[in-house]
Order: C-alpha cells, then sequence, then structure tokens
C-alpha cells in the first residue's frame, strides 16, 4: 500500500532532475504574476533577449495591489508610482504575448482570489507566484509556491524551478465549529497554538473532520496561514467537494461541456488524494470544538486570543514590544475596547461566502456602523464584487453606513494612500497583524469577517455570537 502524502505525489510527477544536496530542479504548470514583479522579472529578459518558454499557454497576470479603489484606469491611479507600475504591466504583457487582466476588464483582482474561482489551478498541480501567500491555493489541491524575483525570471524562461523538497506535517483538525466561528478562527488558533514560525522547512496537510466539512472558500483561507507559519507550502487533499467547486468555475464549465474530458479530468484529480496510510513526518492535533470567535492583541501571529479573553502577561521582549506597540496592557479584557476603522476583505477573506455571512450579520442586526468607526468592505475580485451587487450585498453595507470599494488591496500596507490613522485601532481581517500594516503606527487586530463586522456595528472589538444570539431571539 503507498505511503505517499499528496506532497509526495505531486513532488515525483514534476521532478525534471535530481540535483543532489537534498535539491531538485520541478516543473511549474502554471505562473501568475504579481503586480511587483512584471517591471522587475521581464526587463532583465527583454533586455538580455532571452525567449520566455511558452509565453501565451499558462501565463497569467493579475493586477491586484496597485489596483486604485475608485478609480480603474492606470492615468487616474492616485499616485506617480502606481500609474508607472500599471503601464510598465501593459507593456510587459503584451509584449510577451502573456495572460493579463488589466484593472478595467472584469477579470482583475488579487491573485490568491481570482485564480481559484476562475478554476485555474486544480489538483495535482504546481503553481507559483510572487504573491506572498501562494499557499492558498492548496486549498484546491495543488501546490502553490511563493517566488522570489530571482525565481520568477527562471520560472518565465524554463518552467522549471529548482527546489528543496520540504518534510511533510499533517495538521489534524476534528470538531464541529460553533454559530459564530468560521474557518479564519480556525486558522488564527493554528497559529497561536503551533507558534509562528512553527513549520519553517514542512508543507502542511491540513486533515480530520473539520476540514472535510468546511467549504473550498474555507480551506483556501486555511491554506493561507502557511507562510505565518514559515511553511513552505499548504493543501487539503482534494474531494467531492473540490470537484464540485471546480465544476462551477468557468474552466470547469467549458470541460463539462465537453462531457468525456471532465470525466477523466475527475478521474485524474482522484488520483492525487493521497493514501489513508500516508506517512507524515510530524502531526498536530487541534480540537475546535470548543473554539470561539478568535483575534489577534499583537504582531505576531501567535499573538492571539478569544475574543472574550484577556491580553496576556509578556514573556519576553518580543510580546513586551508587541503590547507597547498596540497600547496593551497586560490582564485588560479586549472585548469591549473602543475601535476606529475596521477592513473587510482585500486580500484575505474577501471571497463571496465571506461577503454574504458579514452582510447577513449587518441585516439581522438591524444595525448601522457606529459614528466613531470607519468601515470598508473591498471584494477579491471584480466577479466576487459584480456577484455581490448581484445579490444586493452592496446594498446591505451601504445602507448600515459601510464603503463599498473596487477590488485591490486598499488599506493593506496602505496601498494607493489609503490607510488608517496613526495610532487608531483598526480590526481587520486581512493578514495577521504587523508592525504598520494597516498604516504608520496603526494597531491592527486581525479576526474573522463576523469578528470584524460586529466591530463596526458596535464601535468596539466585538463577539459577533452575541449579535446572532440576539437576532435569532427577535424572529423566534
Amino acid at each position: 500500500m503507498s505511503k505517499d502524502t499528496l506532497l509526495d505525489k505531486i513532488w515525483n510527477s514534476h521532478t525534471v532532475e535530481r540535483l543532489g544536496s537534498g535539491k531538485d530542479l520541478i516543473l511549474i504548470d502554471t505562473h501568475f504574476l504579481d503586480k511587483r514583479s512584471s517591471p522587475g522579472a521581464l526587463t532583465p529578459i527583454n533586455v538580455c533577449r532571452r525567449v520566455m518558454s511558452s509565453p501565451a499557454p499558462g501565463r497569467e497576470r493579475e493586477v491586484d495591489g496597485s489596483v486604485i479603489v475608485a478609480e480603474l484606469r492606470p492615468e487616474q491611479a492616485n499616485c506617480p508610482q502606481a500609474r508607472a507600475l500599471l503601464r510598465a504591466i501593459g507593456v510587459n504583457m503584451d509584449a510577451w504575448r502573456a495572460g493579463h487582466s488589466p484593472v478595467d476588464r472584469a477579470a482583475q483582482g488579487i491573485v490568491r482570489m481570482m485564480v481559484p474561482e476562475g478554476g485555474l489551478v486544480f489538483p495535482g498541480m504546481t503553481a507559483a507566484s510572487d504573491d506572498c501567500h501562494t499557499s492558498a491555493l492548496g486549498g484546491l489541491g495543488a501546490v502553490g509556491l511563493e517566488i522570489g524575483a530571482d525565481d520568477v525570471e527562471q520560472v518565465l524562461e524554463t518552467r522549471t524551478l529548482v527546489q528543496r523538497k520540504p518534510k511533510v506535517a499533517e495538521v489534524r483538525i476534528d470538531g464541529d465549529l460553533q454559530s459564530g466561528v468560521t474557518a479564519r478562527d480556525v486558522a488564527t488558533t493554528i497559529c497561536r497554538t503551533l507558534g509562528g514560525g512553527a513549520a519553517v522547512g514542512y508543507a502542511l496537510e491540513f486533515t480530520g473532520n473539520t476540514v472535510r466539512s468546511m467549504s473550498v472558500d474555507g480551506r483556501l483561507s486555511l491554506c493561507n496561514v502557511a507562510v505565518e507559519l514559515g511553511a513552505r507550502t499548504a493543501y487539503v487533499s482534494p474531494d467531492v467537494s473540490t470537484f464540485a467547486y471546480l465544476a462551477e468555475t468557468p474552466f470547469g464549465r467549458l470541460l463539462r461541456r465537453q462531457g468525456r474530458l471532465w470525466e477523466d479530468a475527475v478521474g485524474k484529480w482522484k488520483e492525487t488524494t493521497r493514501a489513508d496510510a500516508a506517512c507524515f513526518d510530524r502531526t498536530h492535533l487541534i480540537d475546535v470544538s470548543m473554539l470561539e470567535p478568535q483575534i489577534s492583541w499583537g504582531t505576531q501571529p501567535s499573538q492571539a486570543i478569544a475574543v472574550d479573553g484577556m491580553v496576556p502577561e509578556p514573556s519576553d521582549a518580543i510580546t513586551h514590544a508587541a503590547l507597547a506597540y498596540m497600547g496593551l496592557e497586560p490582564g485588560v479584557r479586549i472585548l469591549g475596547l473602543p475601535v476606529d476603522s475596521v477592513f473587510i476583505g482585500s486580500r484575505t477573506n474577501a471571497r463571496i461566502s465571506d461577503l454574504r455571512a458579514a452582510a447577513a450579520l449587518v441585516v439581522a442586526s438591524g444595525r448601522r456602523v457606529a459614528r466613531n468607526v470607519h468601515a470598508v468592505v473591498v471584494p477579491g475580485s471584480s466577479q466576487v464584487r459584480a456577484q455581490a451587487e448581484r445579490e444586493g450585498l452592496d446594498v446591505a453595507f451601504r445602507s448600515a453606513g459601510f464603503h463599498w470599494q473596487y477590488a485591490g488591496c486598499s488599506m493593506y500596507v496602505g496601498s494607493n494612500r489609503a490607510s488608517a490613522e496613526p495610532f487608531r485601532r483598526c480590526v481587520a481581517t486581512t493578514h495577521f497583524s504587523l508592525d504598520e500594516g494597516h498604516g504608520l503606527h496603526v494597531r491592527t487586530h486581525i479576526a474573522s469577517p463576523l469578528t470584524a463586522a460586529a466591530s463596526a456595528l458596535l464601535g468596539c472589538i466585538a463577539d459577533p455570537r452575541s449579535l446572532l444570539r440576539n437576532a435569532a431571539a427577535e424572529t423566534s
């Protein structure tokens, strides 16, 4: 009986050459250029007149962080750097006949959002991008690898990458999630439980009945957390939920129209499923049956607590510095802490399911955004934005006082001059809180879309379960 993990199967089938010293030359099936890499990676190739391998097939380009939130064309960008970047991307993509999704096209948005919803990756594939959370693509049973500028050049020229095969750690998650608790809360508790950097040198395979019962959107959010743990990549072994998700993507619908092609594809994808007797190098067990909504209190992935928990005592210089930056004192209850801004969506938790859940809570509560709060909702892609507007989610948010924006980075790292005020407190769904992650000296608490929405409505860090309970009581 095979003991191969999914990573073993994909890695072995994509190994071009064993290079020795633990390194392999592996084939990259598809490559997604992030907005930062196009000028830097393609200009040297232009100068040296080297040939990019297969420039047209399999080349996808998604403009994400430099999308101007309110305006859509390069000439309308609100800073010179963004205008120059957008124009350089267009020139490079046209020159290399690469797939390109410019900001004024319907198919545009954040790489890790657009790629799954377009069906551009599927089980058994290797995908590379300089998007820092390419590991999210593992939610579809692919191996997503974040790469740097030099690697981008190599992949563009050769479709190969020199890599050291990581060990595989199983993260087995079991238990039914309570109302108000989401995949994002599970991802946060994984970081809190294992600790930042705990997975350096590893790929993570998420298993267990909690993961199996998650939607694909939830699995994508789970795999997104790999970089915070220091993992090389993360993934979930594909199953019927994976195939059902892909069937409704543009690529899946195209295959289904061909009949036999879809059946053949699913048959091939099933072959990538890991063996039941797979051997892992390490296993972590996490029970989430009693998990509560989570929120970060510090500036590291592991610095998180339950939303009704107390800020812990500092144990070292790192936690001392985190408390000082966040303006918190040990022993303070984080619930009820006043907030100034709320940022839902963008680069993380900006899929249609996330927006549906947040909008449902807003509508059920019957509340408006608190006077002291600036609340923003940013869909992860133009497709998600259009779908949300067809469903009336934008009306639900706007009617409650949220700002409804175009797909892009927005407040994340202060993209395009959109950021919170210094020393203000922000609740965001985008990545884990980093120093100045949403603006200079901004104190960011990372939470799920439900917790973020509840905090916007109540004007302080809030437990979404209280609003959900109140709404249920009023309708009963």
